[in-house]
């Protein structure tokens, strides 16, 4: 988001630190470097390392634009929630990069359009409105509280940002090692099965059990229904392999289950386990294994990926038109003896 806005703006796009999932360990800072393609994403736009912003800003940023989407339906105390983390978050981000930020208020937060329709995107309107997301700021910041501002409303400017905003040259050269050396090049399956305790602590229970409908989907789903959906996938298209992103361990009994009845079932651990050249450069770091991971299910022919998913989403953006499927919609689907 921050490139389309930089890039329509006239602006450069600062280098700044990407962190872990907060489920492997919290705040822990990797270059910009380990997340994209710097050389690559140069011709889209002018970019500036964290020091050049330092040194060309004072070590501090003027105002924000503000991704806080205010909605008709939005409450006032959701309202409030919301910019309760953003605030925390900003403070977060200050102490980790020791970059001055100043309090939200309204003359340091530049907001969107109050009272905002059901379905509006500011996003797909950066082109038309020349004066959203605009400053005569020179050093300014966007915050983006998660699930707001259109989520994963890039699809107008996916062609551009699919040549530009790539993983790390490593990265791309590993994953196309990995479909050469297990599928041939062939036909595969990219699957991301996402359901862990951890993601069923966040989706289903408490404030956030408000998707009960993939919850107890997921719940109710046996190891068995699993199989048959992927083989049918599989015969359906015509495909000579599954490639399986997840975070469960790879002794997990579904993991097990799944690799005992599905032929070249490929994991990341299979792929560390046999020593392919040039793993080491992601091995025992979950971060890079994750970006590896993305990157074979990207290149795959069919890629299955999770309900209520970043990660999921981040992929089905970047495969363009190729074919996607979503768990547990599949299951009704391609479920047959």
């Amino acid at each position: 988001m921050s490139a389309v806005i930089a890039a329509y703006r006239g602006r450069s796009l600062v280098l700044t630190p990407f962190y872990n999932h907060f489920t492997f360990d919290t705040y822990n800072q990797r270059h910009c470097n380990e997340s994209i393609d710097i050389d690559k994403i140069k011709h889209l736009l002018p970019v500036a390392t964290m020091e050049e912003y330092v040194q060309e800003c004072n070590n501090r940023i003027d105002v924000f634009f503000s991704g806080i989407n205010v909605t008709n339906d939005m409450t006032s105390s959701h309202y409030n929630r919301i910019f309760t983390y953003v605030q925390d978050m900003t403070e977060v981000f200050s102490k980790l990069t020791g970059i001055q930020i100043p309090k939200l208020s309204n003359g340091t937060i530049i907001q969107l359009p109050d009272h905002i329709p059901n379905g509006y995107n500011p996003l797909r309107k950066v082109a038309s409105m020349p004066g959203l997301f605009q400053s005569d700021h020179r050093c300014v910041g966007v915050v983006y509280p998660y699930g707001l501002l259109g989520r994963f409303y890039y699809h107008d400017f996916t062609p551009v940002l699919s040549k530009y905003v790539l993983r790390p040259a490593k990265i791309q050269y590993l994953a196309q090692d990995v479909i050469k050396s297990y599928f041939q090049n062939k036909r595969f399956l990219g699957m991301h099965w996402r359901y862990n305790k951890e993601w069923k602590r966040q989706w289903c229970f408490g404030e956030h059990g408000r998707d009960m409908v993939a919850c107890q989907a997921i719940n109710s789903t046996v190891s068995v229904t699993v199989v048959r959906t992927i083989q049918n996938i599989m015969t359906q298209f015509a495909l000579n392999g599954v490639f399986l992103a997840t975070p469960l361990k790879p002794g997990d009994p579904f993991i097990v289950d799944l690799q005992n009845n599905i032929s070249n079932m490929v994991t990341s651990s299979t792929v560390i386990d046999n020593g392919l050249p040039g793993i080491d450069y992601v091995m025992n770091d979950n971060y890079r294994i994750s970006m590896l991971e993305q990157e074979i299910c990207k290149h795959s022919t069919i890629f299955l990926g999770s309900s209520r998913s970043s990660w999921t989403e981040i992929v089905n953006e970047e495969r363009l038109h190729k074919d996607n499927l979503l768990i547990p919609d599949v299951f009704s689907k391609f479920n047959k003896q």
